[in-house]
């Protein structure tokens, strides 16, 4: 008593307190522990995690025991507090309301409660229908509506504002627009953030009160929803989620209606790009001149841009062999097309390692443009006749080392719409992006093209592995990932890497056919793959 008296009420002394309120809760006085919890909990914030965590209720009887044991109102705000974040809000809510309607604590289990509903919400914003009339009882609603009209308490602004909050859980989008005009009416004076929340709050019942996009019912709240999506500061005002989710809803609400365009710009699904005419109306919509302010707003809160797609049809045309609509499409992306590749694409080497090409001394360094510009170059001498076994076996390079599979993948990444890295896993790829990125067909077709102009076994034997190295690729595609319809791949849990055949048509005539050559000899040191064929 007479160290307790000395000391200040600073952070120190809660901490001892804590070590004290241990101690009771180690000798099963919890009676007394709960009571030292409670002022811990209320005068230091930083430990309630502990005080709340640490708080042991028995029973009801225990409880009221407890409430006998507490000498002061503060101290019974204090239990109630603790017990409201512990177990029951609702009830610490009234009760306190009844000792002290002013109390800090009511704001604070408020907040507490509201959370709660959301979470029973399925953390749906909008168009829930977890949220039914009966998970918010007619007592709580009573209580809420109560203490609101009161206007009572320390903060009446909070309370209207839930209670509208409420409300649009239930459907009631008019009776909430009312309790948010009474919030607006008492906003506390130094709380500028507090007209926004209001604003939110509205906008998110405005949101759920539409079911369908027939007329103009987004159109109508288009102000707001530019106003929302525009939002871009701190934590003080939770917003983020609201942008993310009502994008999503009201994509969903285009969706239903049949406008696969809207829904698109609302909230991008990688489903839409594998369709070329949804493509074509994006490019078109992006395009368009003179855009209604709705159609402006969609256009500024689409994630991908039109350089970024340029980008993507240069990508599908590359791969689909067609060069010059390939640098068409690549002159429009801007400053995607400087983008510098890590690696040499037009090497190949027998062991594929993308770090070790990156490191590689590259006396050229090529950029997206520049290696489409050096293809074309190699393609048009192929048709020419002109060294023709060099030129094909480059730009088969070239398409291998642009796969996902090689050491140029920077050529199709894309922050807005592939990927925003180098994926690890083909799972990430975009779905419309998995089959074009894994598929090695063009490099084989310039490989075979290759094979064909070899003048001497050294180059049939290279050639050869190279198309081994092809067929390997799709060996894992097969093995290691399972292909739906939409190419969106998962990994094939039964597939056992010891169960693995290497076994690969061109390893079978490396191995029958230029076992002579030093090239053979090179794999054979270098490819773990073609050793244990071998051996």
């Amino acid at each position: 008593g007479v160290t307790e008296r000395k000391m200040p009420k600073n952070q120190l002394y809660y901490r001892g307190l804590g070590y004290l309120a241990a101690f009771k809760y180690g000798n099963r006085d919890y009676l007394n522990s709960n009571l030292l919890y409670a002022e811990i909990f209320d005068k230091l914030p930083a430990m309630r995690t502990v005080a709340a965590w640490s708080f042991h209720l028995v029973d009801e009887a225990e409880w009221q025991k407890n409430l006998r044991l507490a000498t002061t109102t503060e101290q019974k705000i204090s239990l109630w507090a603790l017990l409201g974040f512990y177990h029951d809000e609702e009830r610490a809510i009234a009760e306190i309301y009844k000792l002290n309607p002013k109390s800090d604590k009511l704001d604070f289990l408020l907040t507490r409660l509201i959370n709660k509903k959301e979470e029973g919400n399925g953390a749906e914003l909008f168009g829930s229908k977890a949220m039914e009339k009966s998970s918010v009882d007619p007592q709580l609603l009573s209580l809420l509506t109560k203490i609101a009209d009161e206007q009572k308490t320390a903060n009446p602004f909070l309370w209207y504002a839930a209670l509208g909050y409420v409300h649009t859980w239930q459907g009631k989008y008019s009776s909430a627009e009312k309790l948010f005009d009474k919030a607006y009416k008492v906003i506390p004076a130094g709380k500028p953030m507090a007209a926004d929340q209001i604003r939110l709050l509205r906008l998110v019942n405005s949101v759920n009160a539409i079911k369908n996009v027939k007329g103009n019912s987004v159109e109508n709240i288009i102000g707001e929803l530019k106003w929302l999506y525009s939002l871009d500061y701190g934590n003080e005002l939770r917003y983020r989620y609201a942008q993310r989710e009502s994008k999503k809803y009201l994509s969903q609400l285009y969706a239903n209606s049949g406008n696969a365009l809207y829904s698109e710009l609302f909230n991008h699904q990688d489903t839409f790009f594998e369709e070329k005419s949804n493509i074509d109306r994006l490019v078109a919509f992006l395009l368009k001149k003179n855009k209604s302010p709705f159609e402006k707003v969609l256009t500024e809160i689409y994630p991908i841009t039109l350089q970024d797609i340029y980008h993507y049809k240069a990508v599908v045309a590359v791969f689909a062999d067609d060069l010059e609509s390939a640098m068409t499409y690549m002159q429009k992306t801007g400053e995607i097309a400087n983008g510098e590749l890590r690696g040499n694409p037009f090497n190949g080497f027998i062991k594929d390692c993308n770090d070790c090409d990156h490191k590689r001394r590259q006396t050229v360094k090529y950029s997206r443009r520049s290696v489409i510009e050096k293809m074309q170059e190699m393609k048009q001498k192929i048709m020419q006749y002109n060294d023709v076994y060099n030129n094909a076996l480059l730009l088969a390079n070239a398409y291998y080392n642009l796969s996902y599979y090689g050491n140029a993948r920077y050529f199709w990444r894309n922050s807005g719409l592939i990927y925003p890295g180098i994926p690890s896993d083909p799972i990430y790829i975009p779905s419309f992006a998995q089959k074009m990125l894994t598929d090695g067909s063009s490099a084989k077709k310039y490989y075979l093209r290759a094979l064909e102009a070899a003048q001497n076994d050294e180059q049939r034997a290279k050639v050869t592995y190279m198309l081994a190295k092809c067929e390997r690729n799709e060996f894992y595609n097969r093995a290691f990932f399972a292909k739906s319809d939409n190419y969106a791949w998962k990994r094939d849990a039964n597939q056992k890497a010891r169960d693995i055949s290497f076994g690969w048509n061109s390893f079978k005539v490396l191995k029958e056919k230029y076992a002579h050559t030093q090239y053979y000899q090179d794999v054979i040191n270098e490819c773990g793959y073609f050793s244990y064929y071998v051996d």
